[in-house]
């Protein structure tokens, strides 16, 4: 697995011996009514609660899922944070 850093501008992959494809395959996605925009929403309110831009912002896992009311978005942070 590989863990890329949307909101740092350098990636460095060829020192690793990487490549990275990058496909538009032109599909159509209607995301809008689907369960992935609940989960967007979800993470959208933690951040909120928690006060921070982003979700990788969170530094102390623990220190968050106390901060967080709902065990959804508390089960959806640590999915995002950990994964």
């Amino acid at each position: 697995s590989l863990f890329i850093d949307s909101q740092q501008v350098r990636m460095e992959f060829g020192s690793a011996g990487l490549e990275l494809l990058v496909l538009d395959t032109r599909t159509p996605h209607a995301l809008v009514d689907s369960e992935y925009a609940t989960r967007r929403a979800s993470c959208a309110e933690a951040t909120r609660l928690l006060g921070i831009a982003a979700l990788r912002d969170v530094t102390d896992l623990d220190s968050a899922m106390r901060e967080l009311p709902d065990p959804v978005i508390r089960r959806r942070v640590r999915h995002v944070v950990t994964e």
